[in-house]
């Protein structure tokens, strides 16, 4: 069953990366690659999921690993520290620091309603989890629009719902996610088994504390969680 799951092809409009097209790159905290008609796997996080010394120390983590590798730098070592970086964040958010408010129904509720607002826009989005914290997706972004742009409104369209539902303040999402073209079918099983075991490897329970989907067009065509 799990040879037969990772040997998979790509579901219906998935798209992997493409060694002979070019790509646009730029630099946070994470570097981020963009390539037109790429698929991506997507996380963001909620502005308090992550206590302030968290912070500092993936800022040290940054600065100690550009003195170590300095310029040139290869691909396969930004992908190595952006791994590296990414399960450290994943590992906090599984904590369940700050206010979780998707670990609310009524607010998971709105996060599914935009992602699936977003899906009929033409930005389909394969599968995701949404979890207390945070949010893991899948993303093929329409003809005439980019991953950012879509981000953008899943994050702004989602913090003006809960917001007025709260009557809290200030930005609900944090800034910067973590974002990675698909290369592969492979990669995209690992992807989806990870997004689909994150609950229970988070230590949640029942399905009131998070929500995933699959779409019914991958699970026609064979994928799974896991």
């Amino acid at each position: 069953m799990v040879a037969e799951y990772f040997n998979l092809d790509f579901p219906p409009g998935v798209k992997g990366f493409d060694v002979e097209q070019p790509i646009d790159a730029s630099r946070g905290v994470l570097p981020h690659l963009r390539q037109l008609g790429a698929t991506y796997f997507v996380t963001i996080r909620l502005g308090d999921s992550l206590p302030r010394s968290f912070v500092e120390r993936l800022q040290r983590m940054k600065s100690e690993w550009q003195l170590t590798h300095p310029e040139p730098r290869s691909d396969l070592q930004r992908r190595a520290f952006e791994r590296v970086v990414q399960r450290r964040i994943d590992r906090w958010c599984d904590r369940g620091y700050g206010a979780s408010w998707m670990a609310e129904r009524q607010w998971s509720d709105v996060v599914a309603e935009v992602l699936q607002e977003t899906d009929d826009r033409g930005s389909r989005i394969g599968c995701w989890s949404i979890m207390p914290n945070h949010l893991h997706l899948v993303m093929t972004p329409g003809p005439d629009r980019s991953l950012d742009r879509e981000m953008g409104t899943i994050k702004s369209i989602s913090a003006r719902r809960i917001r007025r539902g709260t009557a809290t303040r200030g930005e609900l999402w944090y800034r910067e996610g973590y974002d990675r073209i698909i290369r592969s079918p492979k990669h995209l099983a690992q992807v989806v088994r990870y997004i689909g075991l994150n609950p229970s490897k988070a230590g949640l329970g029942h399905e009131s504390e998070w929500r995933n989907h699959l779409s019914p067009a991958w699970i026609e065509a064979g994928w799974r969680f896991f």
